[in-house]
């Protein structure tokens, strides 16, 4: 009989592939660009692992590259069709499936619903339609396990090597069938028993098995030898290496650091393996009676609720595997070999329950029937409704996300890009990889925009990266002058290189050191590259023509995006939300939709802030609603909206938001990661902080755009006033900085009730008169801002030691005397008063200050300071008194064996000198400005000695 139904796998199998082509995703998708990108050549690094999949595709890159992506799905759905086939004939093969005892569409039906529940599935369906090759792991694993059924049935052991031969090629690249080797091994040992342990026999499984693991070696041998290659043999084969230890130490990590979601996989995984395999010694439940009945009853409503289990997890519930390895480890697994598995078990069981009664003359009498009978009858029509009900859940359920791909196809993004393009060829930027892939993607079909080059700028400072580049544009990317990766300077130099012999586009807005030299003028969905102007901060406003063209331009594209919201389904959505609510079954994602909106929002988001910084409130707000209904996670339209709802009523706002804005990003670094996945943010709470995060990366350009936005944003709130004068103070920008300072004075009218503020100001206002060598105007402002403050000793003290930078030691004296008149017993005032007395060579009035200070207290920094005014006074006993006492505290202090090395100088004790010097070496940090002076006196002390 299992010859006879040998064509049935042959029949599913054409049935699926007609199925899937019939459904078979027509371009790119999010699934399946990666794979694409490899065979395409799109990616500029070839394909690392997988031996069997670059065997299998190898004929698909002689295909134009408009056809490789249509191509590789068909692929897909072959292995899809082929996998399902084999299912089918596996469950023909397996031990205890006694197909004799089943007639006509009996025999049939547990094949189909384990093709159903395992076809069907939406993960296994979406991979079938849109290639990523885990199809041709998951065949490689069914055709192993039919080997090793079809030798359990006509025990030619032909079947064993085959199974080991393919059962190696997998190991290759599958990290299932690595996990799984040790119970192929075990299923072997079962199948053979004692003959297993032969000589010869495991010489030649062994011999089979190496033999198709030895495909391992056909992708490094290619990329070492591959005419073009970037690589030699030598890198290709670490390359190789390097991937396959990452995929075995993330199985280690797994089982070491998250054992209890190992081995709930594991648990998954065998509850299928095990349903195949356990069974009683006699199912028959004619003429049985009491414990044994009992025992049979309990042994089938097991595997009746083992069968509803199997089902259930076709529909994808909340408790499957996939969801449980989402949220614990963040790994988005397809688990194709669990769908196969599960199918399996599927489909053993049914056929188990349908024949729980095989008495026809019972049936046909119709009489005597017991509790018992009447429920083995209702086997058939249970598997035939569950059957039923499957194939039709699993059809309205997944079909309308299978369609969601052709509908909402991945390129119509990177065709709003190729449409924006100007005519004349150029150099296309994005640092988002899978974006550029799109935009390629795209390309490929345009075969009229071949001449814009594509660049990964996240790739760019790799010397291998630019060296593909320079194959296709010569002499464009610092390959014969730098070998090494490029540092900031260096990229900015290659952009500007770039941008004066090419036009060059952003797929994007985005973020970092380039545009500090760099600005981003929009065009359309694309965005050109453009130097600054000399001595600008911001770059020049949009004209009212560029405005129309890119508000026409979106107009024309909002069909495409509001498309997006609403995915039609087979069934109404609210009977969809309800039946998923009351089966336990979790949200279909649609990936590629998901991907889609949130570049359209943030594209929207963008050109948003583009039209309210340049007036265009109403219009601005229409795309951030837009931006907000395709992402509703997009934060930073929300707050957009919210600035820009508030600038159309007049609201005054202020930077209230800032406490909690940081609190959300838990760390400031992830602002900038926010904006490159949502958009450019126009709040002034939040442009006041990432002025803040670009002021500490010392991105001074973009600092000052966003305080200046903050401070248009928000005109009463000082604290982005005051960032602004500080940084164009820094920055010598100096009328900048006085109005902003003077903006400040304006706002605050009582400066004697803000002392610490007035303090700031006044610096800065200095600092600006200073970078003018106006030495009496900085005077001015410092006496103006004592006279303020004349009974403050903080502010006092503060202007005493702005002189004392000033060197203008004499106004300092001064200055310091009027705070000690207000407090004579002043600890810091005295101390600092004894500086500016030592630095102005009046050692000894700074010695009678410090006398008396150390009566009021122990100070070391006081005692110090003494030391250093006897040492300028020539008292080189009592100086030495003083360092020696505070060396007891500190013995490793490099300040005070540096004096000490001095003193010892001028004594003439080299010997003394040299030893303190030496030891301020040894505990001065190499390169420090304290370093680099004991350094030189030792040089000077023995100039013929290396310290």
């Amino acid at each position: 009989m299992r010859t006879i139904l040998s064509r049935f796998p042959v029949q599913v199998a054409l049935v699926a592939l007609a199925v899937y082509l019939v459904t078979l995703s027509l371009g790119v998708t999010a699934n399946s660009m990666l794979l694409t990108a490899k065979v395409a050549g799109w990616d500029w690094q070839p394909m690392v692992g997988h031996p069997v999949l670059w065997l299998v595709t190898l004929p698909l890159r002689l295909f134009p590259e408009a056809w490789v992506a249509v191509g590789l799905n068909v692929l897909s759905a072959i292995c899809a069709a082929a996998t399902l086939g084999l299912l089918v004939r596996s469950l023909e093969l397996l031990p205890w499936y006694p197909w004799e005892m089943l007639n006509g569409w009996k025999q049939h039906v547990p094949a189909i619903l384990a093709a159903v529940v395992c076809g069907l599935e939406f993960t296994f369906w979406q991979e079938a339609t849109a290639a990523t090759g885990e199809m041709l792991d998951i065949l490689l694993l069914a055709a192993a396990g039919w080997c090793a059924l079809e030798f359990g049935v006509n025990r030619h052991v032909g079947w064993l090597y085959a199974a080991a031969l393919i059962w190696g090629m997998g190991m290759a690249a599958n990290w299932v069938m690595i996990l799984m080797f040790p119970f192929f091994i075990a299923a072997l040992i079962w199948m053979r028993r004692v003959r297993f342990f032969q000589a010869g026999f495991l010489l030649r499984i062994a011999g089979f098995g190496l033999a198709g693991f030895a495909v391992y070696a056909l992708v490094p041998l290619a990329n070492g030898f591959w005419p073009g290659t970037l690589w030699t043999p030598g890198q290709a084969w670490i390359l190789s290496f390097r991937e396959t230890k990452v995929s075995l130490l993330n199985i280690k990590a797994v089982w070491s650091g998250h054992r209890l979601i190992a081995g709930t996989a594991v648990l998954f995984y065998l509850l299928p393996v095990m349903a195949c395999t356990v069974r009683l010694r006699s199912e028959d439940s004619r003429n049985k009676s009491g414990p044994e009945l009992l025992q049979i009853w309990i042994f089938r409503g097991l595997r009746m609720g083992l069968l509803l289990m199997g089902v259930w997890m076709a529909f994808n519930p909340l408790v499957g595997l996939r969801r449980i390895l989402m949220e614990q480890l963040h790994w988005p697994l397809p688990l194709l070999s669990f769908n196969y598995l599960n199918g399996l078990a599927v489909g053993f069981l049914a056929a188990h329950l349908l024949l729980m009664h095989r008495d026809e003359d019972s049936r046909r009498r119709g009489i005597g029937r017991q509790p018992a009978q009447w429920l083995e009858w209702l086997a058939t029509p249970v598997i035939y409704c569950l059957l039923l009900l499957s194939l039709l859940g699993l059809i309205l359920r997944n079909t309308p996300g299978i369609l969601s791909v052709n509908r909402h196809p991945l390129t119509q993004i990177g065709d709003l890009a190729l449409k924006s393009l100007p005519p004349g060829g150029g150099v296309v930027l994005s640092d988002s990889p899978d974006r550029l892939l799109a935009f390629q993607a795209a390309q490929a079909l345009h075969t009229d925009k071949s001449d814009w080059l594509p660049v990964d700028v996240s790739a760019l400072p790799g010397p291998t990266y630019r060296a593909s580049l320079d194959r296709k544009r010569p002499g464009l990317w610092l390959v014969s002058t730098n070998h090494n990766d490029l540092g900031p300077q260096e990229m900015v130099f290659l952009l500007s290189k770039l941008t004066q012999t090419n036009r060059v586009f952003y797929l994007h807005p985005s973020f970092g050191y380039f545009f500090e030299s760099f600005f981003l003028q929009p065009m359309g969905a694309v965005y050109e590259l453009k130097a600054y102007e000399t001595n600008s901060i911001n770059p020049p406003a949009l004209t009212a023509d560029e405005i129309t063209a890119t508000e026409e331009f979106w107009d024309e594209s909002m069909p495409e995006m509001k498309s997006l919201e609403h995915t039609p389904g087979l069934i109404p959505a609210s009977i969809a939300s309800r039946l998923d609510k009351a089966l336990r079954l979790n949200e279909i994602v649609l990936q590629q939709d998901l991907l889609l909106k949130t570049w359209y929002s943030l594209a929207l988001d963008a050109w948003g802030v583009d039209l309210q910084r340049n007036g265009h409130l109403p219009a601005a707000l229409r795309l951030f609603t837009q931006a907000i209904n395709l992402n509703t996670n997009n934060w930073i339209a929300k707050l957009n909206s919210y600035s820009n709802t508030n600038l159309q009523s007049g609201s005054n706002m202020d930077l209230s938001m800032v406490g909690a804005l940081a609190s959300r990003l838990g760390s400031p670094k992830n602002l900038p990661l926010s904006l490159r996945a949502f958009g450019p943010v126009d709040e002034p709470s939040c442009c006041y902080l990432l002025g803040t995060i670009y002021e500490r990366d010392a991105l001074a350009r973009q600092a000052l755009q966003q305080f200046e936005r903050a401070r248009v944003l928000a005109p009463k709130t000082l604290p982005p006033q005051l960032e602004l004068a500080t940084l164009y103070t820094r920055f010598q920008i100096n009328d900048q900085a006085l109005q902003n300072i003077n903006s400040i004075r304006a706002v605050v009218t009582n400066m004697t009730a803000n002392p610490f503020l007035d303090i700031q100001l006044s610096m800065l206002e200095t600092a600006v008169w200073l970078q003018q060598t106006n030495v009496s105007k900085s005077h001015q402002v410092l006496n103006s801002l004592v006279a303020r403050h004349d009974q403050d000793t903080t502010v006092i003290n503060r202007v005493a030691q702005a002189y004392m930078t000033l060197n203008d030691f004499t106004n300092a004296a001064m200055v310091i005397s009027n705070s000690l008149a207000l407090e004579p017993d002043n600890i810091s005032t005295m101390l600092l008063q004894s500086s500016i007395l030592i630095k102005a060579q009046r050692s000894a009035e700074a010695i009678s200050v410090l006398d008396r200070l150390l009566t009021i207290t122990n100070s070391p920094e006081a005692k110090f300071n003494r030391g250093l005014a006897f040492q300028q006074s020539s008292n080189y006993p009592a100086a030495k008194a003083d360092y020696s006492a505070l060396q007891e505290l500190a013995p490793n202090s490099m300040v005070l064996n540096f004096c000490m090395g001095d003193l010892a100088a001028q004594q003439h004790d080299t010997n003394q000198a040299v030893y303190y010097y030496t030891l301020c070496l040894s505990n001065a940090p190499a390169g420090s400005p304290q370093w680099n002076a004991a350094h030189e006196r030792l040089k000077s002390l023995s100039p013929d000695k290396k310290p």
